[in-house]
């Protein structure tokens, strides 16, 4: 996976707000505080990765034994959204391509890895991967918009 450092500007302009972007996701399904979300924490593995370890549950089957494509989806899109979250962004998933390489076993701990590919503030470019039993299992790469730039968002500033 490649990384780069994102560019001082690439915050937001309201960056010294009170309201974190982190504070702004924290009902997310997949990171957030929810009791039936994935539970997904994530730290900073270098310098520029941002990596979670999970345990696949059951409860996420697709096909027996096999982990559902759109949780897999989740999982490395909030990785992503993270990396972004913990340089003190909130973005949106502009777009999402996911490959698929391999099955995700359920019952079994995966890491699931991001960093970012490239930046043009409010346009960041990213890519994740997840990685169970040593192999690369699915990778993704996907686009973000800052949050204060969409449309009918300016109710979360």
């Amino acid at each position: 996976m490649r990384s780069l450092e994102l560019p001082e500007n690439a915050k937001q302009s309201n960056a010294e707000d009170s309201t974190s972007a982190a504070d702004l996701h924290r009902n997310c399904f997949a990171c957030g505080k929810r009791k039936d979300g994935l539970g997904l924490t994530f730290k900073v593995s270098d310098k520029d990765t941002v990596s979670a370890e999970w345990f696949c549950e059951a409860r996420y089957q697709s096909y027996p034994g096999i982990a559902h494509g759109g949780i897999i989806a989740t999982v490395l899109d909030s990785a992503m959204t993270n990396y972004l979250l913990i340089k003190g962004i909130s973005a949106v998933t502009a777009s999402l391509q996911v490959e698929y390489r391999e099955p995700v076993k359920v019952g079994a701990m995966v890491t699931v890895k991001a960093s970012l590919v490239r930046s043009r503030s409010p346009l960041f470019v990213l890519e994740a991967e997840i990685i169970q039993e040593e192999r690369v299992k699915a990778t993704a790469s996907a686009k973000f918009m800052r949050v204060d730039t969409w449309p009918n968002m300016s109710h979360l500033y």
